[in-house]
């Protein structure tokens, strides 16, 4: 079936002629967005008030097989077109401009901007790409050599480090935290940068409550203990109406207490909490014989989720503020020196890892997508980074900027495309529900 003979629906149809700012397109597999894709750009090429050229977009997909098959459908939309209106110069334009059209992979695209920019990156011409089993040799080496370079240096820290992740035994605990933070950071754009800020976390704040990990116990636990809040006080009213006065007063009881331990977590520190969940205590379910029971097992079940010592308030509040302040600031310390040497032995491997690539003439994948964004972004006098001359140029080529599959890109990749985007004219399409990101 052709576009042409297609019956879109309502929502395909918005997603096809929706313009005027950036859009996303949340599309499940199966749903026909590649169909849909295809037939926004031959509405772009063919519209008659504002046609835009096929070499003036920009269209990206995850892999080269995808890139080909959109290439194809549109070659062949348009050439159904053109068979239709041979007299149409413009259609006959479109069909040729296809031969030029920027359609690929994203790191078709960095790789082009890369090859662009060499003398800019402080690299040869024309490097290659390292296929997996080059860039994990030389990953090896660069990982072996930082190694060995920080324990040359007798650095107490990172032989503590070092001892804390693999327990004296080997560096295979060391190695696989530095690759596994490597393999994080970069994903992200100026993540040197981002470490920095992070490690910051560890000491920035004035009590452990508003720092970033407060923050978050808190804010779980108001919400823990809302929510049994809100269950002790159905059961207590439940139990009225079943004239079930003993229950209704256990569950009375439970709410006083457990309106004290919210208005504590909302008002207290965190010492003056923690030591409210460390005392806190539940009446005794008191035994009755003539209750229902179907309201006995209720009565059982819902007390045992906050009341139990394994339970949600006895067992895993108190367990989250287990220990003190001083206690919190000295993990905190302790961390920081961890981190922060942990960090400076990633960089390194980075570092090296990059100039054992350099020297063999060599990029891999990561390479491609930060080297393109240090080419397309540089700093301004507030320190923000912003589009350089290499990007703003990029940007002037295209009038659209279309990218399929979009719930697989990374940080780093959304940045790129947004700052060779004209700001208004991305189109993203992809399924949320398959996002590697998320």
């Amino acid at each position: 079936m052709s576009l042409a003979e297609r019956i879109w629906n309502k929502d395909q149809l918005n997603a096809i002629t929706s313009f005027g700012g950036n859009i996303l397109v949340s599309a499940a597999a199966g749903s026909g967005k590649t169909a849909v894709l295809v037939e926004r750009v031959i509405r772009m090429l063919t519209d008659e008030q504002n046609p835009v050229d096929a070499d003036r977009l920009l269209i990206v997909t995850f892999t080269r097989l995808a890139a080909a098959e959109m290439r194809s459908r549109i070659n062949a939309e348009l050439s159904r077109l053109v068979s239709e209106n041979p007299k149409d110069s413009r259609l006959s334009r479109q069909l040729l401009l296809m031969e030029r059209a920027h359609i690929g992979t994203i790191h078709s695209f960095c790789s082009e901007v890369v090859r662009e920019n060499t003398s800019l990156l402080g690299l040869m011409p024309d490097p290659s790409i390292a296929d997996e089993d080059e860039a994990a040799d030389i990953s090896f080496s660069a990982l072996e050599e930082t190694i060995e370079k920080f324990y040359s240096e007798g650095d107490e820290t990172f032989s503590e480090l070092s001892e804390t992740l693999g327990g004296g035994r080997s560096d295979s605990g060391l190695s696989e935290a530095v690759l596994t933070l490597y393999n994080f950071i970069s994903s992200l754009p100026h993540y040197e940068e981002w470490l920095s800020e992070k490690l910051l976390m560890y000491k920035n704040f004035s009590d452990a409550k508003s720092s970033v990990w407060g923050k978050i116990l808190f804010k779980n636990a108001a919400e823990v203990l809302k929510y049994h809040l809100s269950r002790a006080e159905y059961m207590a009213e439940e139990c009225e109406k079943q004239l079930c006065e003993k229950y209704a007063a256990m569950f009375r009881d439970d709410v006083f207490v457990l309106r004290r331990l919210l208005e504590s977590c909302e008002k207290d520190s965190w010492d003056e909490f923690g030591r409210m969940l460390s005392a806190v205590s539940f009446m005794k379910k008191p035994t009755v014989k003539d209750a229902d029971e179907l309201l006995k097992g209720k009565v059982s079940a819902v007390r045992e989720e906050y009341s139990a010592s394994k339970g949600d308030i006895r067992g895993n509040l108190a367990t989250d503020f287990s220990v003190s302040e001083e206690e919190f600031r000295e993990d905190c310390d302790a961390l920081f020196r961890y981190f922060e040497c942990l960090s400076k032995v990633t960089l390194e491997y980075d570092r090296l890892f990059k100039e054992l690539k350099k020297e063999k003439r060599l990029v891999d994948y990561t390479d491609l997508e930060q080297f393109t964004l240090s080419v397309l972004t540089e700093k301004n006098e507030k320190g923000e980074y912003v589009p350089s001359q290499v990007a703003k140029d990029i940007s002037s080529r295209f009038d659209y900027i279309l990218i399929d599959e979009c719930q697989d890109i990374n940080k780093v990749q959304d940045t790129i495309f947004r700052t060779v985007s004209k700001g208004d004219n991305l189109f993203f399409v992809g399924d949320v529900k398959q996002s590697i990101y998320r």
